[in-house]
């Protein structure tokens, strides 16, 4: 036991004891995507199916976090004020982790306005119900909430996905309207983050929609909004200043262990990909060294500077975000509930939507001798 709660090994992150609510007033499970295993010796084990660091609860705090957690029993009669105290203190910290959310939010995957999506995980060949769960223990990390993000943001939140935490540093203005369709008249001038949260809890009262009002300006930015809101996955719907975003998206998600996204429009083309996985693909810089001619790379940064001193109005289409979104929702439904393999693993699709024709981007694995700091990380 470490100071007021039990020790938790491997998890260093500090927490707001008063974030979480209390455990005898909102009753707490385990996350579907965490495996939990109580061990003879007392010790109980969050193991998780992707992403996360496994947590170790040690005796004999562990097997009174099961009784209390796991079999939905009472706090054992024979605890202290103390030792209840400490109890509380270490489910409230299980909690902050992600690895206990409230019931309301599994169980808000049982509800019937998802059985259709239910039925189609299952036709799949997977636990329709399971992998319904499954999207409403995630979270994940949207970069930008133009046209691109927005509409993703809005088809992930129908879909049951958990927590969506949402930045953008812009206001909605009326030019976004014929092809931001999250946002209305009515929204002109709020804060892009906030307008969609809003819309969004309408739209589906059992998921919660974080606004967060930012820009991105560093690699530290993306690993703080990473370490405090722990997603499972960040979608980059950001496109200013172009290269140099990717680059500290992977900086401080990707070489911190967390799948990205990568997704948008350049009419008459809409892209989804590539899905970057460490350990399974390269990060996106060494993914745009080797679809870019020697030289190539440093010339478009150059020409990206010049732009990003002069930002251009560039043409947007509605219809061009929306397939985007779409393509890229199910790419991330699948990442999230292990329903199928992602098919822009380590590679970009473009659509074209004059003709309807595609072109694939060379997917890219890690080289064992590369030097990458994201890559080797």
């Amino acid at each position: 036991m470490t100071g007021d709660r039990a020790d938790l090994s491997s998890f260093n992150a500090s927490f707001d004891m008063t974030a979480t609510a209390d455990a005898a007033r909102t009753r707490l499970v385990p996350c579907p995507s965490t495996e939990v295993v109580l061990l003879d010796d007392g010790r109980l084990l969050f193991v998780p199916v992707r992403g996360r660091e496994q947590l170790q609860v040690d005796a004999p705090w562990g097997r009174a976090v099961h009784d209390v957690v796991v079999d939905g029993g009472p706090v054992p009669p024979s605890f202290s004020s103390h030792e209840r105290e400490v109890l509380d203190a270490t489910i409230r910290s299980l909690a902050a982790s992600g690895v206990l959310i409230p019931q309301s939010r599994v169980a808000a995957a049982d509800v019937a306005r998802y059985d259709r999506q239910v039925r189609w995980f299952a036709q799949e060949g997977v636990d329709g119900p399971n992998a319904q769960r499954r999207l409403a223990a995630s979270t994940v990390l949207m970069l930008g909430l133009g046209g691109f993000g927005a509409s993703m943001a809005e088809m992930l939140g129908r879909a049951g996905v958990g927590s969506l935490v949402l930045l953008d540093d812009d206001h909605v203005d009326e030019v976004n309207l014929p092809r931001q369709m999250l946002y209305s008249h009515n929204d002109v001038g709020v804060r892009k983050s906030l307008a969609a949260a809003q819309h969004l809890e309408q739209l589906n009262p059992f998921s919660q929609f974080v606004p967060v009002h930012g820009t991105i300006g560093s690699g530290d930015d993306v690993a703080r909004l990473v370490r405090r809101h722990r997603p499972d996955l960040v979608v980059c719907a950001a496109d200013r200043p172009p290269i140099a975003i990717k680059g500290w998206i992977d900086e401080g998600a990707f070489a911190l262990g967390v799948p990205v996204l990568h997704g948008g429009s350049r009419p008459p083309y809409a892209y989804v990909g590539p899905l970057l996985v460490p350990g399974v693909t390269s990060c996106y810089s060494c993914f745009l060294a080797s679809r870019t001619q020697p030289g190539a790379e440093a010339l478009e940064q150059e020409v990206n500077d010049v732009r990003n001193l002069r930002p251009p109005s560039l043409p947007a289409a509605g219809w061009c975000d929306i397939t985007a979104a779409s393509l890229a929702t199910a790419q991330a439904v699948a990442v999230l509930t292990g329903v199928h393999e992602p098919a822009v693993l380590g590679r970009e699709l473009e659509l074209d939507a004059r003709t309807l024709t595609t072109e694939w981007m060379t997917p890219l694995q890690p080289q064992r001798d590369c030097s990458c700091p994201n890559c080797t990380h």
